[in-house]
């Protein structure tokens, strides 16, 4: 990678044909906005690969709970097809 307009290297090449007219210039920004990001949010973060997983006994009290209309423990593990599946505006 070059750090110019015209780089030719493939991630470059690839993000000009999709319409982006300064690949390194969006690089750039996106690096900035990454690191003011706490590093629990940080998808570049190493955090993310220790998720506590819910025990037998509380995966058995949410069937529970979800029969009896009530509160259930949450699950960390929880499978999201996309990233951004995971959060939610109000």
């Amino acid at each position: 990678h070059r750090q110019r307009k015209n780089c030719a290297c493939r991630p470059c090449r690839e993000d000009r044909a999709i319409g982006c007219g300064a690949p390194n210039k969006c690089l750039e920004e996106a690096i900035k906005f990454l690191n003011c990001l706490h590093e629990k949010w940080d998808p570049r973060s190493q955090v993310h690969q220790t998720i506590p997983e819910l025990s037998e006994e509380q995966l058995n009290d949410n069937c529970d709970a979800l029969e009896e209309d009530k509160p259930v423990f949450f699950d960390p593990k929880i499978h999201l097809s996309k990233r951004i599946d995971g959060f939610r505006i109000l």
